[in-house]
């Protein structure tokens, strides 16, 4: 051990060098061991170089975290955690909200919000994984049960990740709990996709295959980009909940009529998968123009009851790491790479995606400043650097690039995710698996200071932030524009807190 080493940071020091040899050996057993090994050799320098970043960065001894500057470490500790949100789509106002609401009963108390989250993920992970080893090509016939057992999955999957939220409010609503919940979701996007991909064999597609993967990513990176920019989340009326339900109807339509339903052609060759694909394609292309459209200076569902102050500095920085993992995405799926080997090349990509999404959340909720690079960038530029070297004796084999770029992606975004937790947990005093100070506790962070509308509650937001004159004389000839001032001014007083410009950049 190091000198100013902890003895978390030597195992995890070790644990990632001796993994990156380990993958570099049973990458180079097929091949002789000259200097074309030199891409490898990139590679593992990169890995060292990005620790070495990470070393440096890390300022424990200042007061700082493992991936957390020192300001935003002091943000955690002293400024409020504020969660504001619009949803409310369809299918949550039919019945799901009050599903959800009804399920809540049973959850015990001492049950931590991140439990339930992570249990809907690794549900869904197994459940993926065990369909991936009947279809490990995206395009083989799977047995029908496994996609019951996905169907069910992902209703456990959506139930868990709505009840961790209600569940935090209960017990313990922090930063940490978002950044799980957002995490999560973010990796469960690729395990989703996936899925359903298998389901309608899109392997024998891959255009189709790689742009419906890559439209979903984007489109969960840009609902958190506009949460960066102006600390709420907006969800629409047709969003996740209704994806996630026509996904859980397509895998029981798999089970019992067969994979070759999505094969059917329906008009002038065109098949039932293609045209599923492109109002899906439709749909997500959509929510990121709307997300676009709030990042410049659309309002918010919310902007009618409150003023949320917005971030105004570097709002378009969150654009460099999305241009170029999509720029190496699409300039690695030209080479073939997704053609020969598709479940390491979406796994190197959707782990890529998923770690620059939770940098992008851990940033909104500690109110810091995002960075033009990140690590998640190596495997990417690594793939692209393999294929500009495919006609020299320094290039790889495309499979032995790909492991490569694979592990490194997996390790970067386990190695970032586990010092994120860390930081949060410092800083929050706070336990992530289980509640350090039970209810009633003054130390307990539980309850909303934030304002969510559910689509169940806005008529008992607008009673609480309508002033009282105005309830005394509802049909009274009164400007629109006193009462939603009186409103805001109600609103503020309700929430009890300060909306300020000081939490925010």
């Amino acid at each position: 051990m190091r000198s100013g080493e902890t003895a978390e940071w030597c195992a995890c020091r070790i644990v990632n060098v001796y993994v990156v040899r380990s993958v570099v050996r049973v990458s180079c057993c097929d091949r002789q061991p000259t200097a074309e090994n030199s891409c490898l050799r990139a590679l593992y320098y990169c890995v060292k170089f990005t620790m070495h970043l990470g070393k440096t960065t890390k300022t424990r001894e200042n007061f700082g975290g493992w991936v957390l500057p020192v300001e935003q470490m002091d943000n955690l500790k002293k400024k409020p955690y504020l969660y504001n949100a619009s949803a409310g789509s369809v299918l949550e106002l039919l019945f799901l909200q009050r599903f959800w609401m009804w399920c809540l009963k049973f959850v015990p108390e001492r049950i931590a919000p991140c439990v339930l989250t992570c249990s809907g993920l690794v549900i869904n992970v197994c459940c993926c994984l065990l369909l991936l080893s009947y279809s490990t090509d995206l395009r083989s016939e799977a047995p029908w049960w496994t996609f019951v057992l996905c169907a069910l999955s992902l209703f456990l999957y959506q139930l868990l990740d709505a009840l961790d939220g209600k569940q935090a409010i209960k017990v313990q609503n922090t930063a940490l709990e978002e950044v799980y919940d957002h995490g999560c979701d973010a990796l469960s996007t690729f395990f989703v996709t996936t899925s359903i991909s298998i389901a309608m064999q899109l392997g024998d597609s891959p255009a189709l295959l790689v742009t419906f993967f890559f439209l979903s990513a984007v489109a969960f990176y840009s609902t958190h980009w506009q949460d960066y920019v102006t600390h709420v989340m907006v969800f629409g009326k047709i969003d996740v909940s209704e994806c996630q339900c026509s996904m859980m109807a397509a895998h029981l339509l798999t089970a019992i009529y067969g994979q070759n339903l999505w094969m059917q052609n329906v008009f002038y060759g065109i098949q039932l998968r293609e045209i599923l694909m492109f109002m899906s394609f439709c749909c997500l292309v959509f929510a990121i123009l709307g997300n676009i459209r709030i990042v410049l200076g659309g309002k918010t569902p919310l902007d009618g009851l409150v003023k949320i102050p917005r971030r105004t500095e570097r709002t378009l920085y969150p654009m460099a790491a999305l241009l170029s993992l999509s720029t190496c995405l699409w300039a690695t799926f030209k080479t073939g790479l997704m053609i020969a080997h598709p479940v390491m090349f979406l796994v190197t990509y959707g782990f890529a995606f998923a770690k620059i999404t939770i940098r992008l959340v851990l940033t909104t909720v500690s109110y810091g400043e995002l960075d033009l690079w990140d690590s998640s960038l190596v495997a990417p530029l690594f793939l692209c650097l393999n294929a500009l070297l495919s006609t020299t004796p320094l290039s790889l084999p495309i499979s032995s690039a790909l492991m490569c770029a694979m592990v490194y992606s997996v390790m970067d975004f386990a190695r970032y995710f586990t010092y994120a937790s860390w930081d949060m947990r410092d800083a929050l005093d706070v336990w992530i698996f289980s509640l350090k100070y039970p209810i009633g506790d003054p130390r307990c962070r539980n309850g909303n200071n934030g304002v969510y509308l559910t689509g169940l509650n806005n008529d008992e937001l607008l009673k609480k932030t309508r002033p009282e004159a105005s309830v005394a004389s509802v049909g009274a000839a009164s400007s629109n524009g006193t009462k939603q001032k009186g409103g805001k001014l109600r609103l503020r007083k309700y929430l009890g807190r300060s909306m300020g410009k000081e939490c925010l950049n």
